[in-house]
């Protein structure tokens, strides 16, 4: 009996009886042998072809979704005259659980919406494709942003499982520069006017847990007030030696920004993170949204 192993078991090979009568010899040892060793070779050789093409079929449904999953996401930002914006927004992997969204209301009220699903990959991506769905709806029923949030959680706490849950941050801009910010368990927002810097941390826990009283926070904007939120994929970025990238180096190039438009500034953001991480891989989604309220103007 001999054993058919290469990479793994297979199974194995046995020997009855000579059809010419007689015994085995030295030779017919070492030929069993070899043939058993061929066997597991080209079966080796199978089970890596098999496992080549799954490979490269999940590969393509990957890219799908990607595709699908960028197409989820809008592909420019509204044009409102009192408003000027931009965004990136990049998965670690093939698809991710980063969300942003734009939308203006008939009273002209300009509303970004960034989330961050809890996790990474298809799992990650699915819930963010369902909190795109719910919000869209609900952004035509519910015109108070509070009413809406704390529709959204509803309905996400009754769909998501405990170890499930989606932080995110709701800015909306009126014409005249009222602000409301309501802040679910996300990142710090950031406002920059002339070199001077102001953060409005979390107020709320991330959208999807457990019942709460979502809350906003108004502030009036000075023109040319650049507003920026992200996700931590920004500041959890990591280099080669495993240093995140962090808040303090985030507010010192925000600090030092001489620009005058959200893409200078945004390209000046990927410019340093790009820096920062090297050669090293991209840890997390990272998806940055930036602002700036010109002053109140027109608004067709």
């Amino acid at each position: 009996m001999y054993r058919i192993k290469g990479n793994r078991y297979y199974g194995y090979m046995c020997f009855a009886g000579k059809e010419e009568g007689g015994v085995f010899t030295a030779g017919d040892r070492k030929i069993a042998e070899m043939t058993a060793r061929y066997i597991a070779s080209a079966l080796d050789r199978l089970d890596f072809l098999k496992k080549e093409i799954e490979r490269e079929r999940l590969e393509e449904q990957l890219n799908i979704a990607r595709q699908i999953q960028a197409n989820l996401l809008p592909r420019k930002t509204p044009e409102i005259g009192f408003i000027e914006a931009d965004v990136f927004s990049q998965p670690a992997v093939q698809v991710g659980g980063d969300y942003y969204d734009f939308f203006v209301s008939q009273e002209k009220r300009f509303l970004t919406v960034v989330g961050d699903v809890a996790g990474k990959s298809v799992p990650a991506a699915l819930l963010m494709s369902a909190v795109r769905s719910y919000l869209k709806v609900l952004v035509t029923t519910c015109p108070d942003l509070e009413r809406l949030v704390n529709r959204l959680n509803i309905i996400l706490c009754e769909d998501m499982t405990n170890d499930r849950f989606v932080t995110m941050v709701f800015i909306e801009i009126s014409p005249d520069g009222t602000l409301n910010l309501i802040n679910a368990g996300h990142n710090p927002v950031y406002f920059l006017h002339k070199g001077e810097l102001v953060k409005i941390e979390a107020s709320a826990i991330p959208i999807g847990i457990t019942e709460w009283e979502y809350k906003k926070h108004t502030i009036r904007l000075r023109p040319n007030t650049f507003v920026i939120s992200y996700s931590d994929g920004l500041t959890e970025a990591r280099n080669e030696a495993g240093e995140e990238f962090g808040y303090e180096k985030l507010e010192n190039i925000l600090r030092e920004f001489k620009g005058e438009t959200p893409a200078e500034l945004l390209e000046t953001l990927r410019k340093n993170v790009k820096s920062f991480i090297g050669d090293a891989q991209q840890h997390d989604d990272m998806t940055i949204v930036v602002l700036k309220y010109k002053g109140q103007q027109e608004v067709e």
